[in-house]
């Protein structure tokens, strides 16, 4: 009992010293202390129980903890990393609610008794945050919409609010709330399913206006931060951009209004050219969510817009005014970031960089989908460098943070010491020559790895760990220059090295083929020249030639869209989006209930759902067109007061994204009722509306079920809040596996009609159905919403595939066979890269699709790996004395 307690204070001493000396917190002293130390400091001294008492600023990060964050005028323009999806839809849908409810409240802000009562109800603003959640789960934590003092002109209380009056203060904010010990969740297993919409505007210390308030300084007006929309100050008018739309009504199924019926404008957040300061949206600096999520997120800003005084006969008097802010969250554990010190795929330095922990012979490159944790990057070999014999493809970042000491030397990259140079080729020399190593045939290749499984034996495992001495000689080298005299460090690693894992590397794993080099062949020329061939024929087909192509030629294969779900992720959520909004609110609202004061929303109307449809096109520059399609007699139309056969509000975005006409974007939106497109063209005989109509029309199972916990103010002045009379609300909607992608097509316009509104290019269109109840309260179908997309956006993939993936670009990709993983072709096991660049260390995919197509000419190239295996004879050789050292030993 003694010496264990001689033990345990020796120990404890030992962490004392060396633990909160600010040396190291991590669990091995070579882990020094960095910026991602120090923020997990911050966040771990926060929580629900303290957050009220803490400082302001004690609840927020570094401005740049968060890095690559979106911006509006460059989006088109840039090739978007995977790591930056979650940012890019929290962008757009902040965008997208922005324009919405700029759009419809200058849209109805005519007349008392037409537009009035058709503005958007408390219902609409529940649900649509409510939906920006549900529809995103793990891509958004919260949404909401939150208006300035005296700006919202509510019509759900005409018996108390009279008309031209407003509510103090008004701000819908739903967020994901943990629903384990939900009465109704008998489970108990956490569904994210469960989401709480909250009136910010309605109880005690309700004034997010005011400075004192938390959110204020975080969300609502961060000047630093260049949020600041409400109040409004701004004078220039480059911060209020000007749109014109226009809308086509059908005057019956299959017949369209020549003329437009609407010719309008409206203000809308800044649409800036490359050049111009002004963002539509910013973000916050990560912050606590204290009382609400509790949780650390990052928010999207965008303002909203208004014709200000509303129903006033002095226009002169009016002005466009911010009225309000549509905010997004983001779980900031969630967000990637870039471990790397300005490496290839880092431009940007944040407050993380350089906190990767990979060896000096190495270069750093971030992976996606880790979030905030270690261990998100991968270590490649510099250039002179080469991965040990054990090593099969790059270090990984999460083995690199759990390495002790010992282990860590293990993630070193070997010197080669010599290097071919780039030729720098000036003009055309018919007589250059490159001097290269010589590369083995994949014949001896074939023969290596026969022979390796031949005498894969005890003589194997012998010869590999002479092969490895100089492997090991170096890093003994290095761990000698390391020891010393560290007094009580000595001390530390004597009781730590009794602990220490057994280290083990593949040369002591005695049978086993360490050298498998895997497929032989991960290039089909074949598919190659298809792909070609394919991608030249996309190019040839023009608007100006389509109307001479069948339509059979204007359909590619299903699997040139392979990939789609993963590139149009954050458009296909769009759609998404919005069939979650329709059916949270067809499920729900009944215009004919009356809770006390408050009055129940009223049926969606034409002008809601056009500017729903204007708001996805808007929003997302890749977007290029969308619209709701409803089902026979599914919609009901409040100013006809009955059903109508086919109603389809389609925007789209006619102009390029990659022009700097600033008034060519702004001309370019247009809708149109789709009932009133030819009945050859009809929306309900395309595929992706008539599928998913076979699909759900008389078989609802498997819709996702959702639960809205929505808080309504106890009075006009919003001195408390409540639970909404009807609480909790359920409603029924898809998942993003339930929705619908089409073939790739050509939207062409075969008759050349100017009053014929088509895409005229190559696209995608990803659809998801919406669902209400009908007269005897069963869930029906009610239509799709759809988005469509430019296929040149989408990211193929090249590189060797499954037998079963149906991509019809796989095994295209001309890697040589010393080169594999992704394309970019990198080296693999036992290869090198070749040539002595101070940064790359892959041959760039398109460079390698050119050097095929020269090499075909008998051109020289320079696309290959340089081997670093012994040759066919000393292979052999080095066997024969393997094994006769083996007998002799034996012996």
């Amino acid at each position: 009992m003694g010496l264990a307690r001689v033990a345990i204070v020796t120990l404890g001493a030992i962490f004392v010293l060396f633990g909160t000396g600010g040396i190291a917190i991590g669990p091995y002293r070579w882990m020094t202390r960095d910026n991602f130390d120090a923020v997990m400091e911050k966040m771990d001294t926060v929580n629900e129980f303290n957050c009220k008492e803490m400082s302001s600023e004690s609840l927020r990060l570094p401005a740049n903890s968060v890095g690559q964050r979106p911006k509006f005028n460059v989006l088109p323009q840039i090739v978007i990393f995977p790591n930056r999806t979650n940012l890019i839809h929290m962008h757009n849908m902040a965008l997208n609610r922005a324009y919405f409810y700029s759009y419809i409240l200058q849209r109805l802000n005519e007349s008392q008794v037409t537009d009035f009562p058709m503005l958007p109800g408390m219902l609409y603003y529940y649900m649509g945050a409510s939906a920006d959640v549900s529809s995103g789960v793990g891509l958004m934590n919260g949404s909401g919409v939150l208006f300035d003092t005296h700006t919202q002109y509510a019509n759900w209380y005409p018996t108390i609010l009279l008309f031209n009056n407003t509510l103090p203060l008004f701000g819908p904010k739903a967020f994901l709330v943990d629903d384990f010990q939900d009465p109704v969740n008998w489970l108990r297993e956490p569904t994210n399913n469960t989401i709480r919409v909250d009136d910010l505007g309605s109880g005690p210390g309700h004034n997010y206006t005011a400075s004192w308030h938390p959110l204020n300084s975080m969300v609502v007006r961060d000047v630093p931060n260049q949020i600041d929309f409400i109040p409004d100050l701004r004078t220039d008018y480059r911060a209020k951009h000007q749109y014109d739309y226009l809308i086509y009504n059908a005057t019956r199924v299959g017949e369209m209004e020549r003329m437009p019926n609407i010719k309008r404008q409206f203000f809308g957040p800044p649409s800036p050219g490359i050049s111009e300061p002004y963002q539509p949206v910013y973000f916050t600096r990560p912050y606590f969510d204290c009382g609400r999520s509790n949780k650390w997120i990052v928010s999207a800003v965008a303002p909203v817009i208004d014709f200000m005084v509303r129903y006033s006969i002095e226009t002169k008097l009016r002005r466009p005014q911010y009225v309000a802010i549509t905010v997004t969250d983001l779980d900031f554990l969630r967000i990637d970031f870039d471990p790397c010190d300005r490496s290839v795929d880092s431009p940007d330095r944040t407050y993380f960089s350089g906190v990767a922990r990979c060896r000096s012979t190495t270069l750093c490159e971030p992976l996606p989908g880790h979030g905030y944790q270690r261990g998100g990057y991968v270590c490649h070999c510099r250039p002179g460098y080469r991965y040990p014999y054990w090593q099969n493809g790059p270090f990984l970042g999460r083995d690199i943070e759990q390495a002790s000491e010992a282990e860590a030397d293990q993630f070193e990259c070997i010197p080669v010491e010599w290097k071919l140079q780039r030729l720098t080729e000036r003009g055309i020399t018919p007589n250059s020559k490159r001097r290269r190593r010589r590369k083995r045939s994949l014949d001896e290749t074939k023969e290596l790895v026969h022979l390796m499984h031949l005498y894969n034996a005890s003589a194997m495992a012998e010869l590999r760990s002479k092969v490895a001495e100089h492997d090991r000689r170096d890093r003994e080298l290095k761990r000698a220059q390391k020891a010393g005299s560290y007094g009580l460090g000595s001390l530390v690693k004597g009781l730590l090295s009794r602990a220490a894992r057994s280290i083990s590397t593949p040369a002591d794993m005695g049978g086993q083929n360490v050298h498998y080099l895997g497929r032989l062949a991960t290039f089909d020329a074949d598919r190659f020249k298809a792909a070609t061939q394919l991608i030249s024929f996309t190019a040839s087909v023009t608007p100006e030639n389509c109307a001479a192509k069948t339509p059979q030629q204007l359909e590619l294969p299903g699997e040139a869209g392979y990939g789609a779900d993963t590139s149009f992720q954050v458009q296909a959520r769009s759609a998404l989006r919005l069939a979650h909004f329709l059916s949270a609110f067809s499920q729900n609202v009944n215009p004919d209930e009356v809770y006390g004061p408050f009055y129940s929303d009223k049926h969606l109307n034409r002008d809601q759902l056009f500017g729903e449809a204007f708001a996805n096109v808007m929003s997302d520059g890749w977007i290029r067109s969308a619209g709701i399609y409803y089902d026979r007699e599914a919609f009901w139309d409040p100013l006809l007061k009955r059903r109508i056969e086919y109603f389809g509000p389609t925007a789209f975005k006619l102009a390029s994204d990659d022009t700097g006409d600033q008034k060519q974007r702004q001309l370019s939106f247009v809708a149109e009722d789709a009932a009133g497109w030819p009945l050859e063209r009809a929306y309900f005989e395309r595929d992706w509306f008539r599928i998913l109509k076979q699909r759900w029309a008389s078989n609802t199972y498997g819709l996702e079920t959702f639960v809205n916990k929505p808080y309504v103010r106890t009075d006009l002045n919003g001195t408390g809040s409540k639970p909404f009379q009807r609480y909790p609300l359920y409603y029924r909607a898809p998942r993003f596996a339930d929705m619908y992608w089409s073939k790739p097509y050509f939207d062409c316009n075969r008759n050349r009609d100017p009053n014929s509104r088509h895409v005229n290019d190559w696209v995608i269109t990803v659809a998801a159905p919406f669902f209400g109840y009908s007269e005897q309260r069963s869930l029906q179908f009610l239509g799709v919403t759809a988005v469509t997309v430019r296929l040149d956006k989408l990211d193929i993939n090249q590189c060797p595939g499954n037998f079963y993936e149906a991509n019809y670009f796989k095994n295209s990709a001309p890697c040589h066979f010393e080169s594999s993983y992704n394309y970019k072709c990198e080296c693999r096991q036992g290869f090198e890269y070749p040539y002595n660049d101070i940064s790359i260390w892959f041959f760039a995919g398109g460079t390698v699709s050119s050097q095929y197509e020269r090499a075909s000419a008998t051109r020289p190239t320079k696309g290959a790996g340089s081997t670093l295996l012994p040759s066919r004879g000393s292979i052999l050789v080095a066997m024969l004395v393997g094994v006769l050292v083996a007998n002799l030993s034996r012996d």
